[in-house]
Protein backbone atom coordinates (compact mmCIF):
# COMPACT_ATOMS: atom_id res chain seq x y z
CA UNK A 1 0.00 0.00 0.00
CA UNK A 2 1.11 3.52 -0.71
CA UNK A 3 1.21 6.22 1.86
CA UNK A 4 -0.35 9.61 1.27
CA UNK A 5 3.02 11.23 0.60
CA UNK A 6 3.72 8.73 -2.21
CA UNK A 7 0.43 9.54 -3.90
CA UNK A 8 1.12 13.27 -3.62
CA UNK A 9 4.52 12.79 -5.24
CA UNK A 10 2.99 10.66 -8.01
CA UNK A 11 0.37 13.33 -8.66
CA UNK A 12 3.03 16.07 -8.89
CA UNK A 13 5.19 14.01 -11.24
CA UNK A 14 2.28 13.11 -13.53
CA UNK A 15 1.04 16.70 -13.47
CA UNK A 16 4.49 17.86 -14.57
CA UNK A 17 4.49 15.41 -17.50
CA UNK A 18 0.96 16.36 -18.44
CA UNK A 19 2.17 19.91 -18.96
CA UNK A 20 4.22 18.94 -22.01
CA UNK A 21 7.39 17.42 -20.58
CA UNK A 22 8.51 14.31 -22.40
CA UNK A 23 9.24 11.18 -20.41
CA UNK A 24 12.46 9.30 -21.04
CA UNK A 25 10.99 5.83 -20.53
CA UNK A 26 8.11 4.83 -22.79
CA UNK A 27 5.70 1.92 -22.53
CA UNK A 28 5.44 -0.67 -25.30
CA UNK A 29 2.19 0.96 -26.40
CA UNK A 30 3.75 4.44 -26.56
CA UNK A 31 6.75 3.08 -28.45
CA UNK A 32 4.51 1.28 -30.93
CA UNK A 33 2.73 4.58 -31.50
CA UNK A 34 5.99 6.36 -32.27
CA UNK A 35 7.07 3.59 -34.64
CA UNK A 36 3.61 3.23 -36.19
CA UNK A 37 3.57 -0.51 -35.56
CA UNK A 38 1.54 -2.87 -33.39
CA UNK A 39 2.40 -3.46 -29.76
CA UNK A 40 2.49 -7.19 -30.53
CA UNK A 41 5.27 -6.65 -33.08
CA UNK A 42 7.51 -5.20 -30.38
CA UNK A 43 6.57 -7.99 -27.97
CA UNK A 44 7.34 -10.74 -30.51
CA UNK A 45 10.63 -9.09 -31.50
CA UNK A 46 11.67 -8.94 -27.83
CA UNK A 47 10.68 -12.55 -27.21
CA UNK A 48 12.52 -13.85 -30.28
CA UNK A 49 15.53 -11.55 -29.90
CA UNK A 50 14.88 -9.90 -33.25
CA UNK A 51 15.63 -6.33 -34.15
CA UNK A 52 18.06 -3.87 -32.68
CA UNK A 53 15.81 -1.83 -30.42
CA UNK A 54 17.12 -1.95 -26.84
CA UNK A 55 14.66 -2.04 -23.96
CA UNK A 56 14.74 -1.75 -20.19
CA UNK A 57 13.28 -4.37 -17.83
CA UNK A 58 12.04 -3.05 -14.49
CA UNK A 59 10.60 -6.03 -12.68
CA UNK A 60 8.02 -7.40 -15.10
CA UNK A 61 7.61 -4.07 -16.88
CA UNK A 62 9.28 -3.27 -20.18
CA UNK A 63 10.19 0.28 -21.13
CA UNK A 64 11.99 1.85 -24.07
CA UNK A 65 14.22 4.89 -23.78
CA UNK A 66 12.94 7.70 -25.98
CA UNK A 67 16.50 8.44 -27.16
CA UNK A 68 16.95 4.77 -28.22
CA UNK A 69 13.66 4.79 -30.14
CA UNK A 70 14.67 7.98 -31.97
CA UNK A 71 18.13 6.50 -32.70
CA UNK A 72 16.43 3.33 -34.00
CA UNK A 73 14.34 5.44 -36.37
CA UNK A 74 17.47 7.26 -37.55
CA UNK A 75 19.34 3.96 -38.12
CA UNK A 76 16.47 2.67 -40.24
CA UNK A 77 16.00 5.83 -42.27
CA UNK A 78 16.72 5.23 -45.95
CA UNK A 79 18.10 8.23 -47.76
CA UNK A 80 17.90 8.46 -51.56
CA UNK A 81 21.21 8.45 -53.37
CA UNK A 82 22.44 11.97 -53.97
CA UNK A 83 20.78 13.26 -50.81
CA UNK A 84 23.31 15.80 -49.57
CA UNK A 85 21.66 16.17 -46.12
CA UNK A 86 23.16 12.86 -44.93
Amino acid sequence: MRNTQGRDLDARVHHRWDQGHERDLLTTDETAGLLDCKQGTLEVNRCLGRGDLPYVKIGRSVRYRRSEVLAYIERHTVRPQGDEAA
